[in-house]
């Protein structure tokens, strides 16, 4: 009974132990570097390009939380040029064109930024549009 007993505990340990490791997966990879890069792209609702407003690139995680959110000007035909950091960016609309429809100001999607230039179309489907 005594074996029975230990052999309990080790396993209840080994138990514990693996579910706070996570068994032996690693946390996903968080960019901490002040690395900028270029981001270009279209602002389109509901398929057609926005004319007004901003986009911003919020590049803050648990590793540079103090960052500041990057902003640029949607230009008429629906273009934007941004520098921001590497790593992931999670991208919003702002300006103009979210009090015009406030719903827009809701739409966000996440983005790895790349060293060099990047491209990224902001598309918000035709529901957002009304």
């Amino acid at each position: 009974m005594r074996h029975l007993r230990g052999s309990l505990g080790t396993a209840t340990v080994a138990l514990i132990l693996g579910m706070m490791t996570g068994c032996g997966e690693s946390p996903p990879s968080v960019d901490s570097s002040n690395a900028e890069a270029t981001v270009k792209g279209v602002v389109k609702i509901g398929g057609v390009p926005a004319t007004e407003g901003e986009i911003a690139f919020d590049p803050t995680n648990f590793k540079r939380p103090n960052e500041k959110i990057r902003t640029a000007p949607i230009g008429k035909d629906g273009t934007y040029s941004i520098k921001t950091l590497t790593g992931e960016n999670v991208i919003r609309l702002g300006g103009a064109i979210t009090k015009k429809n406030s719903a827009l100001e809701y739409s966000k999607k996440a983005m790895m930024v790349n060293s060099g230039e990047n491209t990224f179309d902001f598309e918000v489907g035709t529901d957002a549009k009304k």
